[in-house]
């Protein structure tokens, strides 16, 4: 959906893993791990001058996670925390879904198939309007 790389790390320092497989120059650096305690470290340090670095991966609760605030400074970065459930929210989640709640349903007023994906982004971005209307929630089925 738009990344020019992943990186699934887990071997070796985060930092180096990350700056080996995508340099030091991201515009957008988006840590999603969860639990993962230097991780937000190894983001800083690969995002360029005025980047800006998601922080959407929950650590536990009483852990932190540090980061490199002199580089946050230095290179004008933009910190961004990204709204984030745990695992009983997510759960809950889950389970209304496989029930097929209607209100749940409701929520998605857009639906594409796989080959339209390019569309479908354009849509959820706000960039495109369907039958005037704007997406609330696109979805893509296979």
């Amino acid at each position: 959906l738009g990344a020019d790389a992943v990186l699934t790390v887990g071997t070796g320092p985060v930092a180096e893993q990350v700056a080996e497989a995508f340099g030091t120059e991201a515009d957008v650096v988006i840590d999603a791990t969860p639990r993962a305690l230097d991780v937000p470290d190894a983001c800083v340090r690969v995002a360029r001058r005025g980047a800006t670095v998601v922080l959407a991966g929950l650590k536990g609760h009483g852990r932190v996670a540090p980061i490199p605030v002199d580089l946050v400074v230095d290179r004008q970065l933009v910190l961004r925390g990204a709204p984030s459930k745990g695992r009983v929210a997510t759960a809950a989640a889950v389970a209304r879904l496989e029930r097929g709640d209607d209100a749940v349903a409701a929520l998605a007023t857009h639906a594409f198939e796989l080959d339209r994906l390019e569309e479908a982004i354009q849509v959820a971005a706000g960039r495109t309007l369907v039958d005037g209307v704007r997406a609330l929630h696109v979805r893509v089925e296979p």
